[in-house]
């Protein structure tokens, strides 16, 4: 995980958070991009004027660490909170067996694992799940049972995982995947990330537990 501040033109003096290659969960989730997003009000409208501490308001202050990920703006003492990113995956039940989607870009490219994506900045969880479904191989779902939350240490994402049900669309290979293929539970390819077993041994315990399976 790459994470850096940077600053950016035609704005005026307010922070972004560019994350490359963040993980979680066996669901690598559109690394190919540079995700981006902003922070919240107060911090986008931190600014200093020319008066405050010697700084120009075309200039940014420096930015101190002071744990758990955060930052201290070194003129005003502002704490500038770095709040986790939230990505959603999809359990995609269909024709006795589970949906697998051959990843087509880095990291694992040719690799199979669930359809995920990151949830942008006030998406609902259900339809930022059922948007990169869509995007991601075609189908028109519907959000169902929750199968899990998944957080590491040392990872700033938090998977949310969630059963859907198909309603419509066309199964195929969006930009990012290579191919989309249904895989019965015992035959499943080898997996892109090591936490995606644990994520199908959640799904189907709850499956038995909901009187499914």
């Amino acid at each position: 995980m790459t994470v850096g501040y940077e600053k950016v033109s035609n704005c005026n003096s307010f922070w972004q958070r560019s994350i490359k290659g963040i993980s979680y969960g066996g669901l690598l989730c559109r690394l190919s991009k540079r995700i981006i997003w902003h922070m919240s009000k107060q911090d986008i409208d931190h600014r200093h004027g020319s008066g405050a501490s010697g700084s120009s308001g075309s200039e940014f202050p420096v930015l101190e660490p002071v744990g758990g990920g955060h930052h201290r703006c070194s003129n005003c003492g502002r704490v500038i909170y770095s709040d986790p990113k939230v990505a959603v995956a999809a359990i995609v039940p269909m024709d006795g067996g589970v949906l697998l989607l051959k990843r087509g870009i880095e990291p694992q490219m040719g690799m199979w694992s669930f359809p995920s994506g990151y949830v942008d900045r006030c998406e609902k969880l259900e339809r930022a799940l059922e948007r990169e479904v869509l995007e991601e191989c075609g189908l028109e779902v519907s959000t169902g049972c929750l199968v899990g939350v998944y957080s590491d240490a040392g990872s700033a994402v938090v998977l949310v995982v969630y059963e859907v049900s198909v309603t419509g669309g066309v199964l195929r290979a969006g930009d990012e995947t290579l191919d989309a293929r249904v895989f019965a539970l015992g035959s499943f390819p080898e997996s892109a990330f090591e936490h995606d077993s644990r994520i199908i041994d959640d799904w189907r315990a709850g499956v038995a537990l909901r009187g499914k399976g």
